[in-house]
């Protein structure tokens, strides 16, 4: 047991050292550092996604705010390679590779800002497409590199911090487990012990004496019992001897008189004979018969009498005959008589032999007893060894809780002598800080159970309160009635101590015993469950503090370590009661502010945090002067999960930031929910060029007075898997301002020249062309000409006067001289152009002169109310006479009925589209219906 508490000592001395250790190295751990790379890669891919602004900026304004961005993230930047560099661990091979990249790419980035001021737009944004594209492609692939690198090391020091907190707090378990087995059984072993020696001296002294006794008696009783056996025996012996030697005689009188009974029937046989013959004689001697008659009377008187004495002599031998029949069933009874005392004899024999072994037994039992009575008092003086020596201080007390017996670790623990203890209750122990129903529990445990283990927090004699782990256990006569307890009990203070290190350190922050990220999670998540039970508001507050940084670097670590102590402090005092300020890294903390009733409650407490941030810290000599930016976001008005909440209220920060700092700004959930429905309308549109959902339809053009067909108009539509066919108003408005619009309109292109080559095969040839819709993103681009000649070199079956390109009039008038331009390189090539949805811009006739477009369409929206509204009316006949002053061809959109085409021809506008023609269809439609269409009759030829 001494080496147990010994090793389990040595455990807890190791704890301690390598919770040193991990509180020197917590200041530079790899989680600061991959954090820090995180951030640093972030504001890399914000500096290039600000780049792009930069070369897309089409004033003056717009260059200088994304400039004074990419400056502002290349700062942060070069702060975080700073925090890198200073806290990593490792080799710095990496950390300097990535950061000559980003050196380097500032050259760059000076060179494209340097051309875009110059105005040379054309040249910054082919730098930046290409030389610039190719270096923020090296850049980003070494950045993902250090992240990856560090992200593994914080990986592997998380993994290690984490095995070496689990394997603490397996040690201290696995003791406190292994002391807590160890005490039951100890008290168990002491128990048992104690009733088991009491029951072996009780038994032993009893059975020791009646086996005294009644070996004693038995010994006498059996002596007696053998001795008479002997008597009897002997006298059966001689009387055994004496019926042989009577039946031996009695054998020899009965051969005697058996002979004798032989000679008896010989002679009688022989007389017999001898009658026969008198017989056979008397016949022959008839004469001598009658002669004889006195001789043969006197001779038949002695036959009478021979018969009369062979009679008796017969009855004599018959007398002898039963007489020897009765001796020899006498003899016969006495053979089984001695046979029987003979088997007595035999039975007497066993018995003493078993008598014998049985007085073997019992000394052998004896001497088995006297064996246990010598290992039960060397089991009771090892149990009083153990008493006394064992670690745990051992308390005995009586049936009604007094103490009549401790040993000496219990007047280590307690500080009370065996004296001072005995005769007292072990209540003089008790500290207070457990409620009168603890001990209730316990005695009704044990008056159940008859066993109790638990903490207990007591106190010495000394006044100090100290953590016990004790066992309590009832000792029970033979009659089930308890005479006795038994209590165990160890000092787990320094255990509880270093338990409480760690669950704190697992908790706060070391350096401003703040709550850390792990306790901030658990006090949101429990805010927000009040919040909706109680039908009132959380605040989600997150702060970083402005000028942190220069403080690091002029002052150092050390003092900049002492700012955040201070200014924690005071943050912390500028909250309400309740309310909980955590720190979450570096200069950046986040309060959570319980149950608000509305937004303007928090205001006040937000005016106290930025007003103890901006307050003057004197550290040493030196006077320091921080602010802070604050972003807020409300739950559950933000209806998001705690993650969310601390991103929406980060973002919230940065708009701060970007406002002047020193300042506080709520988070916009309206404009947060627009985003994100931009973000996953912009997703399910690039899945959906992806995966070739978007399919042309196409709808006719005619000549009203002709009834010839034109032309047909390619329009989008969306295949969508949920929603069916979609128009283009559901999801080009999404993309104007995207890149992807560019790809789409090069998508259209193709498509619609690959189906004017497939009618072309099938022998349909359209007189005049297919026109297709231009966004004004893809034709302001200053490589549209030879993308556009790409596409159609692509298609050599097809002559690009069958394409048309419809360009939007209020696109053409953004820039006017650049359009022109474009729409002449392009005409040059052979493709036509259309001005479309004209009438709806501010075009001027200057304008209309310089595009070069050879038709005119009258916006569909004047041309449907034209028949009921004199003004759409005079514009459509206003329209229809200026292109035909500038020689342009116009084509009316939105003719829907029979009326609106007479109309337009009396108008003199023949060329005509829309409902009332025919809807936009599929390619495979469009033969089909210029075979079978015609012009209505009204409409004159």
């Amino acid at each position: 047991m001494i080496l147990l508490v010994m090793l389990f000592a040595l455990l807890v001395l190791r704890e301690n050292t390598k919770l040193a250790e991990l509180n020197d190295k917590m200041y530079q751990h790899p989680f600061s550092v991959s954090v820090a790379v995180l951030e640093a890669n972030n504001d890399i891919l914000a500096m290039h996604r600000y780049m792009k602004d930069v070369v897309l900026a089409t004033n003056k304004d717009e260059l200088e705010v994304a400039i004074s961005l990419v400056e502002q993230h290349e700062h942060e930047v070069y702060r975080q390679f700073e925090l890198i560099k200073e806290r990593y661990l490792g080799n710095e091979g990496k950390i300097n590779v990535a950061y000559i990249t980003f050196v380097d790419w500032k050259s760059l980035r000076d060179e494209v800002i340097a051309l875009k001021r110059d105005n040379e737009d054309q040249l910054a944004a082919v730098i930046t497409k290409g030389k610039g594209a190719a270096y923020v492609k090296v850049l980003n692939q070494r950045m993902s590199v250090l992240q990856d690198f560090a992200r593994n090391k914080a990986l592997e020091f998380k993994d290690n911090s984490q095995h070496s907190y689990d394997a603490s707090k397996s040690y201290l378990y696995a003791m406190l487990i292994f002391m807590l087995l160890s005490s039951a059984i100890t008290v168990i072993f002491v128990i048992l012990l104690v009733r088991r020696a009491d029951d072996y001296r009780n038994e032993a002294e009893e059975r020791f004496d009646d086996l005294i006794n009644s070996s004693k008696i038995s010994m006498k009783k059996k002596e007696e019992k053998i001795k008479r056996a002997h008597e009897e025996i002997t006298l059966q012996n001689k009387d055994k001897e004496k019926r042989a030697d009577e039946l031996v005689i009695a054998k020899e009188e009965k051969g005697k008189r058996a002979d004798e009974l032989v000679i008896a029937k010989e002679e009688k046989g022989k007389r017999a004979d001898e009658l026969v013959i008198a017989k056979e004689e008397k016949g022959k001697r008839a004469d001598e018969l009658i002669l004889a008659n006195e001789e043969k009377g006197k001779r038949a008187d002695e036959l009478i009498l021979a018969n009369e004495e062979l009679a008796i002599q017969n009855k004599e031998k018959d007398k002898r005959a039963d007489e020897l029949a009765l001796a020899n069933i006498e003899l016969a009874f006495q053979n089984k008589e001695k046979d029987k005392r003979a088997d007595e004899l035999i039975i007497a024999k066993e018995e003493k032999e078993q008598r014998a072994d049985e007085l073997i037994l019992a000394n052998e039992e004896l001497a088995f007893q006297n064996k246990e009575k010598d290992k039960l008092a060397n089991e009771l003086a090892l149990a009083a060894s153990v008493f006394t020596h064992a670690r745990e201080g051992i308390t005995i007390t009586d049936a009604a809780a007094t103490i009549i017996d401790v040993n000496d670790t219990f007047t280590h623990i307690t500080g009370f002598s065996r004296e001072e203890a005995i005769g007292q209750n072990p209540r003089i122990l008790q500290s207070g800080r457990q409620s009168p129903d603890f001990y209730v529990g316990m005695w009704q445990a044990l008056l159940k159970d008859d066993y109790w283990s638990g903490e207990v927090w007591n106190r010495r004699k000394n006044g100090e309160v100290y953590a016990e782990m004790k066992t309590i256990s009832a000792v029970r006569n033979k009659r089930g009635i308890t005479t006795h307890y038994v209590a165990l009990g160890s000092d787990i203070t320094p255990m509880k101590e270093h338990q409480d290190q760690l669950e704190w350190m697992a908790n706060y922050d070391v350096l401003t015993s703040l709550p850390n990220r792990t306790l901030l999670a658990d006090r949101l998540s429990q805010a927000m469950v009040q919040s909706l039970r109680h039908h009132n508001s959380v605040a989600v507050v997150f702060l970083d503090l402005d000028g942190f940084k220069d403080v690091n670097d002029v002052h150092g670590h050390d003092v900049g370590d002492d700012l955040l102590i201070v200014v924690s402090l005071r943050m912390k005092e500028a909250l309400r009661e309740g309310d909980t300020l955590a720190r979450i890294g570096g200069d950046e903390f986040v309060a959570v502010l319980a149950d608000l009733a509305s937004v303007e409650d928090c205001e006040p407490v937000l005016g106290r945090l930025l007003l103890a941030a901006s307050e003057p810290i004197t550290v040493g000599d030196v006077v320091l002067k921080v602010s802070a930016s604050i972003g807020v976001t409300l739950y559950p008005q933000d209806s998001v999960d705690a993650d969310l909440l601390m991103r929406h209220a980060d973002q919230a920060m940065y708009e701060a930031k970007e406002s002047g700092k020193n300042r506080y700004h709520l988070f916009d959930t309206v404009q947060d929910d627009a985003v994100k429905e931009q973000r996953e309308n912009l997703e399910a549109i690039r899945s959906a060029l992806d995966n070739h959902q978007f399919i042309l339809y196409y709808q006719p053009k005619v000549n009203m007075r002709t009834g010839a067909v034109t032309g047909v108009e390619a329009l989008i539509r969306w295949q969508h898997p949920k929603r069916g066919l979609l128009n283009p108003i559901e999801f080009l408005p999404v993309i104007e301002n995207n890149p992807m619009i560019r790809e789409m309109g090069e998508w259209v292109i193709d498509t619609a020249l690959t189906q004017i080559s497939q009618w072309q095969e099938t022998g349909l040839n359209l007189s005049i062309c297919t026109s297709v819709n231009i966004a004004a993103v893809q034709l302001q681009q200053p490589d549209f000409t030879e993308r556009l000649a790409t596409l159609l070199a692509a298609h050599p079956d097809v002559d690009p006067r069958y394409l048309e390109l419809e360009v939007l009039e209020t696109s053409a008038l953004d820039d006017v001289g650049h359009v022109s331009a474009v729409m002449n390189a392009c005409m040059a090539r052979g493709v036509n152009f259309a001005l479309d949805d004209f009438g709806t811009g501010y075009s001027s006739l200057t304008h209309l002169r310089r595009l070069p477009a050879g038709l005119i369409k009258i916006d569909q929206s004047f041309v449907r109310d034209m028949l009921v509204d004199a003004d759409d009316l005079a514009i459509v006949e206003g329209v229809i006479a200026l292109a035909k002053s500038f020689k342009r061809e116009v084509i009316a959109e939105g003719v829907e009925t029979i009326e609106h085409g007479i109309a337009l021809l009396q108008l003199g506008c023949e060329l005509a589209q829309g409902y009332g023609i025919a809807r936009p269809m599929p390619a495979s439609d469009v033969p089909a219906w210029i075979r079978e269409w015609k012009p209505d009759i009204s409409w004159p030829t």
